[in-house]
C-alpha cells in the first residue's frame, strides 16, 4: 500500500491543500451555517472502507479507487483542521468544511482517471521476478531408485540464490534512472519496491548498489554514486536500513547502459 499511496502523492498533497485553504477560509463562516452532521456519516463510510480493505472484502482493482478515496478524504480532513487552526477557528465548527468536498471528490475522479490505470499497468513489472524451480514430485507408485544416474541436488546458497533473484527483479524492472537525473522517479520506484521484497527475503548480508552514469569520466562517475545513494535513501525508507548498504562505482570490466541500477549481495 505505501507504494500505492506513493504513486499518487502529487494527488494526495493537492486534496491537503484543498483543506487547508477551505479550513481557512471557511473557520468564520462555519457558525453561521446550519449545523450538519456530514463529518459523522463520512467518516463512518471512511472507517468501513478501511474496514472492508483490511479484511480483503474488496479486491483490486475497485479497492484500488477505494483506497484512493480513502486517503484523499483524510488528507483533506488533516489540511483543513491545520488549515483552521492556523486562522484561529474552532475546531467544532467544522461544517463549512463540506464545501470542499466537490474539488476534493473531482481530484478523486482525476486520480481514477489517469494515475490508477497508470499504477495497474505499472504494477505488474514489480511481480515478473524469475521463478525458482522446484523439482516436481514423483508420480504415485513411482520407485525412487528408478534413475539411479540422477544426480542428487546440493543446496544452493542463500546468498547465491537471493542474487539471482536480485538479477531478475532488475531486469524485470527495468531498473534505469532518467538521462540526465539522479531522482526515484514514479515508474522506478514501482522496480524498486520488486527488489525490496526480493531484498527483504535475502539473508543478512552486505548490500551493495551500483548505478552507471549517463556517460564515461569523472562526471559520468559522480552521477552514477548519486544514482546509488538516491536508491539506498530509497531502500532505508522501505525497511531495509537494517543491514549493511554500500554504494559501489562500477568496475571498468563492466560497460551496462547508462543509468542501470544493479545489485550485489555477499556475506
Amino acid at each position: 500500500m505505501s507504494e500505492f499511496l506513493f504513486h499518487l502523492r502529487f494527488w494526495l498533497i493537492a486534496a491537503l491543500v484543498v483543506g487547508v485553504v477551505t479550513g481557512a477560509i471557511m473557520h468564520g463562516w462555519s457558525e453561521r451555517l446550519r449545523h450538519s452532521r456530514w463529518l459523522g456519516w463520512t467518516g463512518i463510510a471512511a472507517l468501513a472502507g478501511l474496514l472492508a480493505l483490511a479484511l480483503g472484502a474488496v479486491q483490486e482493482p475497485p479497492a484500488l479507487y477505494l483506497g484512493a478515496a480513502i486517503a484523499a478524504y483524510i488528507a483533506y480532513l488533516l489540511g483543513a483542521a491545520f488549515g483552521a487552526m492556523v486562522a484561529g477557528g474552532d475546531l467544532r465548527a467544522h461544517d463549512g468544511w463540506a464545501l470542499g468536498l466537490l474539488p476534493v471528490a473531482l481530484l478523486w475522479w482525476g486520480t481514477a482517471a489517469t494515475s490508477i490505470p497508470d499504477y495497474q499497468k505499472l504494477r505488474p513489472a514489480q511481480t515478473r521476478v524469475e521463478a525458482q524451480p522446484t523439482p516436481e514430485a514423483a508420480p504415485a507408485g513411482a520407485s525412487v531408485a528408478s534413475s539411479p544416474a540422477a544426480p542428487v541436488p546440493a543446496t544452493e546458497d542463500p546468498f547465491v540464490a537471493c542474487q539471482r533473484a536480485l538479477d531478475a527483479a532488475a531486469a524485470a524492472g527495468p531498473l534505469t534512472f532518467q538521462p540526465g537525473r539522479a531522482g526515484v522517479h514514479k515508474v522506478f520506484a514501482l522496480a524498486l519496491d520488486a527488489a525490496v521484497s526480493v531484498i527483504r527475503d535475502c539473508p543478512a548480508g552486505v548490500l551493495t548498489v551500483t548505478a552507471q552514469g549517463d556517460a564515461p569520466g569523472k562526471a559520468g562517475k559522480a552521477l552514477g554514486r548519486r544514482r546509488a545513494e538516491a536508491v539506498i535513501r530509497y531502500l532505508s525508507r522501505e525497511g531495509v536500513g537494517d543491514r549493511r548498504l554500500i554504494a559501489a562505482e562500477p568496475g571498468p570490466e563492466t560497460t551496462p547502459a547508462p543509468g542501470v541500477v544493479r545489485f550485489g549481495i555477499q556475506k
